[in-house]
């Protein structure tokens, strides 16, 4: 297709309002939209309006964890756009397997938001194609929603650790990182989500993954609370990464009566 052709019939489909994203062509609705402040990703120290659009409704447990969103993207199970917004400027990043993750900042902003205490209404838009390499893409997100507020769980007590500690969920996962440190290729794939199992078995650079994940997994791991919610569980562990302390959410799915990992999230304690 001839490039001024293709740009003016990204232009011509992207209605005002619809809440939307065009990649290379492709039009992708997206009609959930969330908000929340969070600490700045270059800098820590800064507080930026964080504002998630996705082609899905995600529970508080995803949306409020950046990593939750790029591995389901990854995954090809999300499309969205993340958006970090500051007067100093703004950066967004398209997750989808349309493009991979196209990543982009402008300053100054050029964004106008009504933002309170609790609410943020506005327009989110790219109304003209922007390209990046070999991609085309722009967006119309309309904002009205509310700022979540973190929701600050307890610490796990001892009676938490204990439980968990005599959890099949725990034991299972346990199972699993005694075989990630023996290198038992087999043990580590009949422990983990089935589709992601295939995946590395059919792959030729098996050596290459496994060192990646022994190097990225802390050791002296601890299991501090179970959750156990239907077929899915989560774990709350702490452990340390090259002398560091670590914190963990490992979420776990049953199959087949059977506890697999399903993912991992680690970083460093605050």
């Amino acid at each position: 297709m001839n490039r001024s052709v293709y740009l003016l019939l990204a232009s011509a489909s992207l209605l005002p309002g619809a809440g939307k994203m065009i990649v290379n062509g492709t039009t992708v609705d997206l009609p959930f939209v969330y908000a929340r402040n969070m600490p700045d990703t270059f800098d820590p120290k800064k507080t930026v309006l964080y504002v998630l659009a996705a082609d899905r409704e995600l529970s508080p447990s995803v949306r409020t964890e950046k990593n939750e969103v790029w591995s389901m993207s990854l995954d090809g199970k999300l499309n969205a756009i993340e958006f970090e917004l500051s007067a100093d400027g703004a950066r967004w990043t398209l997750r989808t397997k349309l493009a991979g993750g196209i990543s982009t900042s402008r300053s100054p902003n050029p964004f106008t938001l009504q933002i309170t205490e609790t609410k943020v209404t506005g327009t989110l838009a790219l109304p003209e194609p922007a390209t990046l390499g070999d991609h085309s893409y722009q967006f119309n997100i309309p904002v009205d929603t509310v700022i979540e507020k973190p929701v600050v769980e307890p610490p796990p007590t001892a009676a938490d650790r204990a439980a968990a500690a005599n959890s099949p969920v725990t034991k299972a996962f346990l199972t699993y990182l005694a075989a990630l440190r023996r290198g038992d290729k087999e043990g580590i794939l009949s422990a983990v989500d089935p589709e992601k199992a295939a995946m590395a078995r059919e792959s030729k650079e098996w050596p290459q993954i496994l060192a990646m994940i022994q190097s990225m997994e802390p050791i002296n791991i601890v299991v501090q609370k179970a959750t156990v919610t239907g077929d899915e569980a989560v774990l709350l562990a702490t452990g340390t990464l090259n002398g560091r302390p670590q914190t963990g959410k490992v979420t776990m799915m049953q199959t087949g009566g059977r506890w697999l990992v399903k993912k991992e999230s680690w970083k460093g304690k605050q």
